[in-house]
């Protein structure tokens, strides 16, 4: 805005500079052609008085030789000529005018390009506050998130979440073995291999009671850690393929409802374990990478199966 300012203070000086210079030097050349107009005037009224008065047309000289004068006419010609000289003195003045009205279109031109740059800078000054009220809301929040972090958290806080939670009785837990199992709630309806491997609740009631103390421990307790969510199948009559499609479709609804109550989807992945490529009975478990250091093991197998390991 200060530069803004300092332009159109300067293209104001020079727009008067130029008004004043073009003035003076109008008054100058009216100034000259009075003064030629005026002294041609005198002649004439002297000439013409000489002829009135009948005075010789014949005049000497300083030598004292007669020469001859010059005729009315002549004189005539020659203030016709000033006062030519007088109207091209006018044509140069307004050309100065007219570079003066040139020089005020450009300044007016000027102070419009000033104005609409006035209104942009001031639109990105407020874009501008916008964004840096912004980014304090979110080094406001940064800030709390790293004194957050930074605050040690009490493992007795942890232990009484995971009381709170096993005392329902819906779920069990190893820490040394890194394993979740659900106990109740994960029963599916009858399916036989002549329908679609599709598992649905039979309880749905009971399956969501189950699924919502599982994900408050996910969120709580276990918030963070990668979980692969287990459908184990006891081996039944009939193709395998189907059994195996099966207790994949019962995995995948229990992370869909992991999802749904708000654990992220980055931590969870389904596998299906059917027969002896699992426990070798129906149940839910839940492997979750508590230490780094097992994380390799409890990868599936290359077939995208549970690695068969009984716990």
């Amino acid at each position: 805005q200060e530069v803004g300012n300092r332009v159109e203070t300067q293209l104001h000086f020079a727009d008067e500079a130029i008004a004043a210079s073009t003035f003076r030097v109008a008054q100058e050349a009216v100034a000259a052609m009075k003064t030629t107009v005026g002294a041609e005037h005198d002649q004439l009224r002297s000439e013409i008085r000489r002829l009135i008065t009948g005075q010789d047309e014949r005049t000497k000289d300083a030598s004292g030789d007669e020469q001859e004068e010059v005729p009315l006419r002549g004189m005539i010609e020659n203030v016709h000529k000033s006062i030519q000289q007088g109207v091209a003195t006018f044509h140069q003045a307004e050309q100065w005018h007219q570079a003066l009205q040139s020089e005020t279109a450009t300044l007016e031109a000027t102070q419009e390009v000033l104005e609409s740059s006035k209104a942009r800078t001031e639109d990105l000054t407020s874009k501008l506050r916008e964004m840096d009220a912004a980014l304090q809301g979110q080094s406001a929040e940064l800030k709390k998130a790293q004194l957050t972090i930074a605050t040690p958290t009490s493992w007795q806080k942890y232990l009484q979440n995971l009381d709170n939670i096993l005392s329902q009785g819906r779920i069990k837990l190893s820490l040394q073995e890194e394993w979740i199992e659900m106990l109740h709630g994960m029963e599916i309806q009858p399916c036989k291999p002549s329908e679609s491997a599709i598992a649905r609740w039979q309880d749905e009631a009971a399956a969501e009671t189950a699924l919502s103390d599982l994900a408050e421990l996910m969120l709580g307790a276990f918030g963070g850690v990668p979980a692969i969510v287990e459908s184990h199948m006891k081996a039944q009559k009939g193709a395998a393929g189907f059994w195996q499609a099966l207790a994949t479709s019962k995995a995948q609804l229990v992370v869909d409802a992991l999802r749904r109550k708000g654990v992220e989807a980055k931590f969870l992945s389904a596998a299906g374990c059917y027969g002896k490529d699992g426990l070798d009975r129906t149940c839910i478990r839940i492997r979750v990478g508590l230490f780094p250091q097992k994380v390799e093991e409890n990868q599936k197998s290359p077939r995208g199966k549970s690695n068969g390991r009984k716990r």
